[in-house]
């Protein structure tokens, strides 16, 4: 998808078609009391169903009042070394090469469209990029560090509950693999995050994210994201997972893996591995198994 780019590295973005992987979702979803009456007993301020689309785009995550992430030497070393790796191969950004969940915050980011369906007990939030899919738990209490440390998620644990018209997200239990962004800014299994979600405009969603992880940065920072709603984009079953070799993606990194451990039907995968649906068979099934 093209880009044009503007000042500060931050990209602006085109139209484009939506592919988001949701089939099986959207069968699950489908099944819940969902429907008009629901959607119209929360109150218009609450209501963010839809599919939306960034209005902007930076590789580098922007920091809420400006300024670079606010590193401890611990966090400092260990993206100096993602740097060079990245440079010389020595490190993978595997969101990328193997097309695993890119976590939070990095995937708040994504220059592709996601949808947010909303039902009685779970707010859903399905993403074109890797076929990401967050499930929230709406009025639960945050798990506790020992109801999560053995099952660390690529995009956590999340909670959310309403404040008024702002839907505040609460995730915890994330594992170390992914980025902060784009450019290799590291995390560890600590990092938790809130979202401060809301409308800001009839057709524009505001996402604030607040990190905290005292292992990687001094301080807590937070980052503002804004997102313009399409809900003329169609939904397809294209997927940006479709751009990698699946051959290549089987070989090098074994499902067993990639879905933590889980039942894969490999052979499925093999017989389709000239075509797009081995990716995309891939992709799908390892965001709904290791979210």
């Amino acid at each position: 998808m093209a880009v044009s780019q503007s000042a500060g590295g931050v990209e602006s973005l085109p139209r484009a078609g939506f592919g988001v992987a949701a089939a099986a979702v959207l069968a699950v979803l489908a099944s819940s009391s969902y429907g008009p009456a629901n959607a119209a007993a929360a109150s218009a301020g609450q209501d963010i169903s839809g599919v939306w689309w960034a209005t902007t785009y930076s590789p580098k995550i922007q920091l809420v009042g400006g300024g670079d992430l606010p590193f401890t030497p611990q966090g400092k070393a260990a993206y100096d070394k993602n740097i060079a790796g990245l440079k010389d191969g020595s490190v993978i950004d595997t969101a990328r090469r193997f097309c695993v969940p890119d976590g939070i915050p990095r995937i708040l980011a994504t220059p592709y469209p996601f949808e947010i369906i909303q039902t009685p007990g779970q707010t859903t939030l399905i993403y074109e990029l890797n076929h990401a899919i967050r499930v929230v738990a709406m009025d639960k209490p945050v798990p506790k560090d020992e109801e999560v440390v053995a099952y660390p998620y690529y995009n956590g644990h999340s909670v959310g509950h309403w404040q008024g018209d702002t839907l505040v997200i609460e995730t915890v239990g994330f594992n170390d693999k992914t980025f902060i962004d784009a450019t290799g800014a590291p995390h560890s299994d600590e990092i938790r995050t809130t979202e401060r979600m809301k409308k800001i405009a009839p057709n524009q969603l505001e996402d604030v994210v607040t990190v905290h992880d005292p292992q990687m940065f001094t301080r807590d920072f937070s980052a503002r994201f804004v997102y313009g709603l399409h809900n003329d984009i169609r939904r397809t079953t294209t997927s940006a997972c479709r751009i990698m070799s699946a051959a290549s993606l089987i070989a090098t990194f074994p499902p067993s893996e990639a879905c933590r451990g889980a039942e894969f039907p490999i052979e499925e995968a093999q017989k389709a591995v000239r075509s797009d649906r081995a990716a995309f068979y891939f992709c799908a099934a390892c965001a709904i198994i290791a979210p």
